[in-house]
């Protein structure tokens, strides 16, 4: 797969064939289905009718359980009770299975284990009456049925956190498979249930044998859908372990298998499984690019189970990277679709994960309903280890909210599951959690021993084994030492006797001993002082070849922003189109996604137009005005900031300067879409999903200085009202306001709520705006840099509100004394912080 990254037409080539593929995949499904329905029309309602309810039963599970349940209901009705002809037959039994499968599906474990349940009842009389008629064939079907639904059971339990249950009904299971002498592959599809087992309860090393046996079992079948398989289940336990480079080997091996047989339900399994690990790196990007592939299959799929899982892990991943709303976005697509399943171990996620979300943003009292919720399903479908998951989340939020006391009793009946269970990283996170109660209560001593115990079993994640060998050792030294003082006590003399015979000759081998192990310490130091002064000698060389790299990579980025400041509009520039402005400049990094344009349209010859300009309407043409043209002034905020910000705002100064100089458009809204289409053209970008969507928030205003205006412009002299100059302003706002002070009032301006740029949703036409200045008016145009550093005392931003309060109180001061006063607010603010962003403030007094 990663030579397809070079090679654009043959990735294209695999992409529509894999396309047409889940399509053709899809469609066969379903016309199986259409088929099986049209046929059970033309039916009376006997056996054959019977077996296709059941069948389609089956095939309704992984789509739409709701239709299986009904096929199954209407299976078991024309069956009827188990005294009835049919009552009791391999048949009943078999829709009891299939009526359960759909239960499980749903995430309905106790009417999934009822409908088994009876299933198993039915089967286990049918094989004793079988073993009195001494029929061969019917022993093997019983125990074959009874085998596949002990498997079942098994994975009801293990889904419930009942791994003791869950791993007798898999042995149990796996027995009456060898019995029977059943194919090898079903053998191995248990085998990797039962390490599914250990694999959950943190047990790696037998979890990774039995894993590595059905992989084994898999390849002399030469069975690539099991192998496939068996490396997924194998890459899983070395993600779990931290094993990352092993871990994405097993995976990637696991898709290019499945990816060779065409295996939907692995392809998207391991997609998502690699996320996992990318996301284990701090990989988001790359996390979210195989969530989102994994997503793309289950959606060909149409497997809503798989979607709802997805939605869960691409929401975790723009928690991750402080995404908080489309993080909620996921979950509640998540919470969705497990409603519409009525899948109610997917809704108990969701919940627990919008719930973590309300917890984080304090907002305590909607993070414990949601908790409530998912802690009451997990307990209603008896799922203990999600009652685990529940109560912990619950305690977290007693602890988050400041009353780490009502914390204590969820965390310690958590911790009670966590032991039976044999859970064992749940069992860390909860003693660390209790560690954090006690310690915020004040119970040093508790605290004390939880955090003992944390890192107790933290280590035996690492090697649990050892740990009780250690037990185990050290239970025997204690017991032997007793012994031995005991003989010791008895035969004191006796040991004084010989002890003094042999003095000697025990001095003397301990200090030959002590010599050689002193001799053997000299050459251990020696020898490691020789590779250290080496090492030293390979780390001093490349320190300074990183420096160097180092040096030419700033020389360079210090030469790039040269030229962006050179691309900047002088002060003696802009003084030539504004009398009275101040400029507060302050990139973060060398160079700056932030920059500020001003220009004056160029006029057209008489009777004509500028070369390359568009036609234009009568309402994209500026008001007329006097001797001296519009000026046009711009603060842009592109995407990013450091070295990817400078490259967008090049482009994004360049095409203002396209729009107004090369093109002649004068009306500020419909440069912005001169300036959106240049974006989107030179970026290719297509509005996709997960599609980067660079462009910029921005301010523009046009200036008309020389127009006149009467009413308010008015200046009263004692006999005629003479006409003052009034500036008549166009503006237009993308994602960031306009200010404008007036004798102490403050208007806003509100922006249009998308950038320039593409985004997700309807383009729309970005909204001119229009006042009348007056002499005296000051505005402020900005980027979003000023009000979101974070600093003060709570190391809070410093927010819109506060910065119009600052700009009301300076609008009165000269504009020089303005930027003074500006700059070092923001600079007592930042404090020690680090700056958080590009920061462009301009001030125009009219």
């Amino acid at each position: 797969m990663l030579l397809l990254k070079n090679h654009p037409i043959i990735l294209i080539t695999y992409l529509f064939l894999l396309v047409i593929s889940l399509n053709y995949r899809g469609s066969a499904h379903n016309t199986k289905i259409d088929s099986l329905k049209t046929l059970l029309e033309s039916l009376p309602k006997d056996t054959a009718y019977v077996r296709i309810c059941n069948t389609l039963s089956w095939e309704y599970r992984n789509t739409n359980p709701d239709s299986g349940i009904y096929y199954g209901k209407i299976s078991l009705d024309l069956i009827g009770p188990p005294g009835s002809p049919a009552g009791g037959s391999a048949l009943h039994a078999s829709a009891y299975s299939f009526l359960a499968s759909n239960y499980l599906a749903k995430g309905d474990f106790p009417e999934a284990v009822k409908f088994y349940s009876r299933s198993m009842e039915i089967r286990s009389r049918n094989l004793n009456k079988a073993k009195e008629d001494g029929n061969e064939r019917a022993i093997y079907e019983s125990k074959k049925g009874i085998a596949s639904v002990k498997n079942n059971l098994g994975i009801i339990f293990w889904q419930q956190g009942s791994y003791a249950k869950a791993l007798l009904n898999f042995k149990q299971s796996l027995h009456l498979y060898k019995v029977i002498g059943e194919r090898s592959a079903i053998i191995s599809s248990i085998i990797g249930n039962i390490g599914s087992i250990y694999h959950s309860q943190g047990d790696y090393e037998p979890a990774l044998k039995l894993y590595f046996i059905a992989l084994k079992i898999r390849q002399k079948l030469d069975d690539k859908r099991g192998i496939a398989h068996a490396y997924n289940n194998i890459g899983n336990v070395y993600w779990s372990q931290g094993m990352l480079p092993l871990a994405l080997d097993y995976l990637l091996k696991g898709l290019k298998t499945a990816e060779e047989t065409g295996d939907l339900a692995i392809m998207a399994s391991a997609n998502g499984n690699i996320g996992l690990v990318y996301s284990q790196q701090n990989s988001p990007a790359e996390a979210l690019g195989y969530f989102l592939k994994c997503l793309e299959i289950q959606e060909m799929m149409s497997d809503k189970h798989g979607m709802a899982g997805s939605f869960n892990n691409i929401g975790s991943i723009y928690w991750d990277m402080d995404s908080v709303a489309t993080a909620r976005n996921y979950y509640l697509k998540s919470l969705s679709v497990c409603t519409e399943l009525n899948d109610s171990f997917g809704i108990a996620q969701a919940l627990n994960n919008l719930g973590s979300v309300f917890t984080a943003e304090k907002n305590f009292a909607r993070g414990m309903e949601y908790q409530e919720q998912a802690l009451k399903i997990y307990k209603n479908i008896g799922d203990k280890k999600g009652i685990s998951y529940a109560l912990d989340d619950i305690g977290e939020l007693f602890i988050n909210k400041g009353e780490p006391l009502n914390a204590i009793p969820f965390l310690n009946q958590s911790l009670s599951l966590c032991i039976e269970l044999g859970l064992i990283p749940e069992r860390v996170n909860t003693y660390y959690l209790l560690f954090a109660a006690d310690s915020a209560t004040g119970n040093i001593a508790g605290a004390f021993d939880h955090y003992k115990l944390y890192i107790q079993w933290k280590d035996s994640l690492i090697n649990e084994e050892n740990t009780k060998r250690i037990v185990r050792l050290e239970s025997k030294y204690e017991w032997d030492k007793k012994e031995t003082r005991i003989k010791t006590e008895n035969e004191k003399e006796r040991v004084i006797a010989v002890a003094e015979s042999r003095r000697q000759k025990i001095i003397i081998l301990f200090t030959v001993v002590a010599l050689l192990f002193t001799l053997f310490i000299a050459l251990l130091v020696y020898r490691n002082f020789v590779r250290t002064k080496k090492f030293n000698r390979v780390i001093t060389f490349q320190k300074e070849i990183i420096e160097k790299q180092k040096q030419d990579i700033t020389d360079s980025i210090e030469y790039a922003g040269n030229i962006q400041r050179a691309m900047l509009p002088s002060i003696e520039e802009m003084k030539l189109s504004l009398s009275d402005f101040f400029i507060l400049y302050l990139p973060k990094a060398i160079v700056s996604g932030d920059f500020y344009w001003i220009a004056q349209p160029p006029q057209p010859p008489e009777g004509g137009k500028l070369a390359n300009a568009p036609a234009l309407s009568a309402d994209s043409q500026l008001p007329p005005s006097g001797g001296r043209g519009a000026v046009l002034l711009a603060v842009c905020d592109c995407t990013g900031h450091g070295v990817p910000g400078a490259f967008m705002s090049m482009l994004c100064n360049a095409l203002l300067n396209e729009s107004v100089s090369d093109k002649g458009i004068k009306s500020p809204e419909l440069i912005f879409e001169e300036v959106r289409r240049g974006i989107v053209t030179a970026l290719k970008q297509k509005g996709r999903i997960g599609e980067t969507k660079d462009g910029m928030d921005a301010v523009l205003i046009s200036l008309h200085p020389d127009s006149y205006r009467e009413g308010n412009g008015q200046e009263n002299t004692g006999t005629v009202n003479h006409p003052v100059p009034a500036v008549h302003c166009q503006l237009v706002c993308a994602n960031n306001p306009l200010y404008l002070i007036r004798n102490g009032t403050l208007t806003e301006f509100k922006p249009d709520r998308f950038p320039v740029g593409i985004y997700e949703g309807e383009i729309k036409p970005f909204a001119l705006q229009e006042v009348e200045l007056q002499k005296g008016d000051m505005l402020y145009a900005f980027s979003d840099g000023y009000e979101d550093q974070l600093g003060g005392e709570k190391q809070k931003k410093f927010k819109s509100d506060k910065l119009k309060n600052l700009l009301v109180s300076i609008s009165d001061k000269n504009t020089e004394d303005q930027k003074r006063l500006l700059e070092k607010t923001f600079r007592e603010w930042k404090g020690e912080n680090e700056q958080t962003d590009d920061v462009t403030l301009i001030g125009i007094r009219i």
